[in-house]
């Protein structure tokens, strides 16, 4: 699969990536999300390939709101969303 495939899935995407993943880049993770026309990113400071265990916290109560939003969301609304994730301390 190339990147421009990605512009035909519809469904909803959360990407979660930690600003020092040393397996997945964080660029792959840009790349991603910009292809992705229904991606929420999440960027995590100082995190690695685990960030959602070096921030569960946040990481729970973003997947919450993403999953809530998507939730409420109409399946005929498709809309554009970045979220980008400075810092949590």
């Amino acid at each position: 699969m190339r990147f421009a495939d990605l512009r035909n899935i519809s469904q909803p995407t959360l990407v979660v990536n930690g600003v020092i993943d040393s397996i997945i880049p964080i660029r792959n993770s840009y790349w991603l999300a910009e292809n992705l026309p229904n991606a929420v990113l999440l960027v995590y400071p100082d995190a690695g390939h685990g960030s959602l265990f070096q921030y569960p916290e946040a990481f729970a109560r973003q997947a919450n709101a993403f999953l809530a939003r998507m939730w409420r969301r109409p399946s005929t609304d498709v809309g554009r969303t970045k979220e980008h994730v400075e810092s949590f301390r």
